[in-house]
């Protein structure tokens, strides 16, 4: 394997993308209707080998716009959540994908990551628990998942839904020594009131070569995202890696 591309992206759950969350865009805008077609688009333009996804509730969408991969789609436990992981490979995995909970007091999350691998390298997908009161939570999740690792070559994806400069995303970088592909790019930007931009989104990485990386460029409007053009409110990140 000379190379391969990976494309981690928070897609907005459809059932997550409400008047209610979003009220300062325009109602058209958040219509699974109008949205699938440029997801649609920006994942097909991507050509990606590997797509890891999170808040995805549509899962027969994303493998009718994926054929020819390999997919698999994991929802999170809890009932009132309709959304999950998806995952989708032009590569062979070494094995089935591996799903672990996080734990806090010894009590099952609905968080969790999905580790595969490929060619002796770990890739692992998550989403974390939200909210800025929840970062000692996002910290121990974290730590969690690099309790796994089991192997040098180690790639990390997902919605931390926490800053790099926090205290779970920087521990975690000092306790696994894994880079990032993005310094300093803005990832979302949510207007709930007032327009928040900034970085929640990550792919992180350590013993092999990054070749070359990608994020879109986030345009500054007030109504934040998603957008006319933009149809969630977390930008995608696209890597290419080879390995050593």
């Amino acid at each position: 394997m000379q190379s391969f591309t990976i494309f981690q992206w928070n897609t907005l759950a459809n059932s997550l993308c409400t008047t209610d969350s979003f009220p300062n865009v325009d109602p058209a805008f958040l219509q699974w209707e109008y949205r699938q077609k440029l997801i649609q688009k920006i994942i097909q333009e991507s050509k990606a080998d590997i797509y890891c996804l999170e808040e995805v509730d549509e899962p027969q969408f994303y493998m009718e716009i994926l054929q020819g991969y390999k997919t698999y789609f994991y929802k999170k436990p809890a009932e009132d959540n309709k959304d999950g992981i998806f995952i989708a490979t032009k590569i062979p995995l070494d094995g089935e994908p591996l799903v672990k909970f996080y734990f806090e007091n010894g009590k099952q999350q609905n968080q969790f990551f999905v580790k595969i691998q490929i060619h002796h390298i770990q890739i692992y997908i998550t989403h974390l628990k939200a909210k800025p009161k929840f970062e000692l939570v996002r910290k121990e999740q974290l730590v969690q998942l690099a309790a796994n690792f089991t192997d040098q070559k180690i790639i990390v994806v997902g919605d931390f839904n926490t800053s790099p400069e926090l205290e779970a995303v920087s521990h975690f970088q000092e306790l696994t020594q894994l880079k990032t592909i993005n310094n300093g790019v803005p990832t979302t930007a949510k207007n709930r009131g007032k327009l928040e931009v900034g970085i929640k989104d990550y792919i992180l990485y350590r013993n092999i070569d990054l070749l070359e990386s990608y994020i879109p460029h986030l345009t500054q409007d007030e109504g934040g995202l998603p957008s006319e053009h933009f149809p969630s409110d977390h930008l995608n990140l696209v890597a290419k890696f080879r390995p050593y």
